[in-house]
């Protein structure tokens, strides 16, 4: 378990390549699994609308923070 224990730095731009793999990879999913996700649609957006209000507010809150 010490690998979940190093600490590293991540660029924007090497975070940006994640993102776009991970997205890639979520579009690959959605187009070949399309038939059995589409019953499940309403859930996942109910948690995508939940986790971006969850996210704004934790932005907004660090945006608060003084330096």
């Amino acid at each position: 378990m010490r690998f979940l224990q190093l600490l590293t730095t991540w660029s924007n731009a090497e975070l940006g390549l994640l993102k776009v793999c991970l997205i890639c990879f979520g579009i690959s999913a959605g187009i070949y699994f399309y038939d059995s996700v589409k019953p499940w649609f309403g859930h996942f957006f109910i948690v995508f609308v939940i986790t971006a209000i969850w996210a704004l507010l934790l932005w907004n809150k660090k945006l608060k923070q003084p330096q």
